[in-house]
Parts: structure tokens; sequence; C-alpha cells
């Protein structure tokens, strides 16, 4: 899986493209342009995203995860949940 698959994955999480709008210098339809295809996710983009969800930067960054050093994938940490800024979880 490519990062701009995992990217999107990402943004098929119901209302994140809103949370990442209010959360990180990257608006809310650019985010959704990315979700959408309608744009390819740049290096800003990416960066934002993994400032944004800490626990999903190496998952984000290469498709890996490492539950025992805090970072996660989607699937292995509550599937259907992501957190943003690892505070309230958010359910697909």
């Amino acid at each position: 899986m490519t990062i701009g698959k995992r990217v999107k994955d990402i943004l098929s999480v119901r209302g994140m493209p809103s949370k990442l709008g209010d959360t990180t210098d990257v608006d809310k339809d650019t985010w959704n342009n990315i979700k959408f295809g309608k744009q390819k996710a740049n290096e800003e983009h990416i960066e934002a995203m993994c400032d944004a969800l800490p626990a999903f930067k190496m998952w984000i960054g290469c498709g890996m995860s490492k539950p025992e050093h805090g970072q996660y994938s989607p699937e292995v940490r509550e599937p259907g949940k992501v957190y943003l800024n690892e505070d309230k979880p958010t359910k697909e």
C-alpha cells in the first residue's frame, strides 16, 4: 500500500478532513480534495497529518506498526477508530 493510499484511508474516517482542517495548517477543502483524488498529498500534507496523528506516524510513512512503541495502524488500534492528537476516539 502506498503512502497516498494510507493518507486516503485516514481521511476516510468520518469527519477527519474537518478535524484535520481545524488542527493543521492545511484547510478542510484540501483534505477533502486529497480524499476524493482531486489532488495528491504532498510533503506538507503528510507532515501535517503525522503531526496531528502521532500514534500513526510510522504507519502513514512506511506502512508498519509497532504497538509496543506506541505506533499503530488503524487495524491494530481498535478497528474503526483513529485518534487525533491522542484525544477522543473518532468512529468511522
